[in-house]
């Protein structure tokens, strides 16, 4: 959005600011007007907080919004001329730590005093912190466990691949009497890559039950994340 924000010519926001004096806005009022205007917010934008309800550090509040490009559903929370110009600073200082804006308006809707939001939204913070930590830990564990199996797979076809070739091998000189050695031998062979292929397909089993788990866990984990944040 800022990179579209054009300022209004001095003569254009001078004729704007006659017409506040006129309705005797006060001079911090005009003079956060005049900022506001040679920063490039537009008409629309900063009869958001033209209202004589507003004292002037509230105002400048929803000024830094207006900056900031605070998302609408966000400004329309804070701005209602209920709450302090403190309990408008923090429900914004800890929307722009990632306090989601569901939770910012149930914490403002019980009306609770500055320090008592700020310690709700320390607790919601925290709760977040440690969903995103337990998460990029497990996903990482999964990919390494989906690394094994693709390497016990890979081991597995190779195996089978080799066995193939022993069975036709063994089909080619079942029925020589001269070849019973080595027949019995490739018997051996064949009978230790079944146990082989087993072994490595209970691994397989394994960790294909592990990763479900975890990718459950996960789910969880988002869709708790999800909550939080509706």
């Amino acid at each position: 959005m800022e990179e579209n924000r054009e300022p209004l010519s001095a003569i254009a926001i001078e004729k704007k600011l006659q017409l506040l004096r006129n309705k005797h806005f006060s001079e911090d009022t005009i003079a956060l007007v005049k900022s506001d205007y040679e920063y490039g917010l537009k008409e629309e934008e900063i009869s958001l907080y033209l209202n004589k309800s507003y004292d002037i550090e509230q105002m400048k509040i929803l000024s830094e919004c207006l900056h900031k490009d605070v998302p609408k559903d966000m400004i329309d929370i804070i701005k209602n001329t209920k709450y302090s110009v403190h309990q408008m600073q923090v429900s914004l200082e800890f929307y722009e730590k990632g306090v989601p804006v569901q939770t910012i308006k149930e914490v403002m809707d019980k009306g609770e005093k500055p320090i008592t939001m700020r310690r709700l939204y320390e607790e919601v913070l925290e709760q977040l912190n440690k969903v995103k930590k337990q998460i990029p830990e497990e996903s990482e564990y999964v990919k390494a466990l989906i690394s094994q199996m693709d390497e016990v797979v890979a081991k597995i076809n190779h195996q089978n691949e080799r066995y193939d070739a022993l069975n036709k091998k063994l089909s080619e000189i079942e029925t020589s009497k001269d070849d019973e050695g080595v027949r019995e031998r490739l018997v051996k062979e064949n009978q230790d890559k079944d146990a082989l292929i087993n072994s490595q397909q209970n691994e397989l089993n394994k960790a294909s039950s592990t990763i479900a788990r975890l990718r459950d866990d996960i789910e969880k984990k988002d869709k708790e994340m999800k909550r939080m944040g509706d």
